[in-house]
């Protein structure tokens, strides 16, 4: 029974681990894609001011940009980050 109960503490060690880092690799790949999108979040800003919106307001729909696009997927999860935590999740049964 001792040897099962310590089994078992075991799993649960390395699910928790293997989960922590899937949660640092996803991290990582989310701060990747908001630098990659500051350029973007920058012309959407830009676009805003000239439809004669005010700054508050195009700072707000410039600061909730996701990179989203009519049909596909949200940008730039093709990056390495993003494919380090899409792959470790693939190999890892997550």
């Amino acid at each position: 029974m001792k040897v099962l109960i310590a089994i078992v503490g075991i799993l649960a060690a390395t699910v928790g681990y293997c989960q922590g880092s899937q949660a640092e690799l996803d991290r990582k790949c989310e701060d990747a894609r908001q630098i990659a999108l500051v350029p973007l979040k920058h012309k959407v800003f830009e676009e805003c001011l000239e439809k004669g919106k005010e700054e508050s307001v195009c700072k707000s729909e410039a600061d909730e940009y996701n990179g989203a696009r009519a049909g596909r997927g949200p940008m730039f999860y093709d990056i390495p980050e993003c494919d380090e935590a899409f792959n470790y999740k693939k190999n890892n049964g997550g």
